[in-house]
């Protein structure tokens, strides 16, 4: 996994309160994360009371989110963590959940770094994949041209399609 670029999700130190609920829950704005395979995240957690969880979310459009199925549970944060995780769709989030009694904070950070390379999608090469070209120019016709031969590549891979009779 070669490293292609660091990104904090939470700056060094952040301080979540979970006001007068005992819990509460943030989210980090949406990445796109379509240029890449996975991630290495270097995470803390303060030495403060309360249980700090944290959620991988993906989505295929940035509005509906689901969590990610590298993570079945959160993980709990307690001190320093390090971990892998591989993206499968083209959005990604971070989502915390802080317990702790009411009115007290959570000190902690977050920060990755992404490894270079186009994800294996788990969905098919179609009209309706909308993730870039990775090392392709950005010229719109020749990515049309180039999504219609991978579909059409697709489609006789799995017997949809023959070929061409005369």
């Amino acid at each position: 996994m070669s490293v292609a670029e660091r990104i904090v999700f939470l700056p060094r130190f952040s301080a979540l309160l979970t006001g007068g609920s005992g819990a509460a829950y943030f989210t980090t704005s949406p990445l796109d994360v379509s240029a890449y395979s996975g991630a290495r995240f270097l995470m803390w957690r303060g030495s403060s009371p309360g249980e700090l969880a944290v959620y991988f979310e993906e989505s295929l459009d940035g509005e509906s989110w689901v969590q990610g199925p590298s993570t079945p549970s959160p993980y709990l944060i307690s001190g320093l963590k390090l971990f892998s995780y591989d993206f499968f769709l083209r959005w990604f989030r971070m989502k915390f959940r802080v317990m702790s009694a009411a009115n007290q904070a959570v000190t902690c950070w977050a920060e990755a770094f992404l490894s270079g390379g186009a994800p294996a999608a788990p969905w098919p090469p179609g009209p309706d994949y909308l993730g870039p070209l990775v090392g392709q120019p950005r010229d719109p016709q020749a990515e049309a041209r180039e999504r219609h031969r991978q579909l059409i590549e697709y489609y006789r891979k799995h017997g949809m399609i023959g070929p061409v009779k005369k």
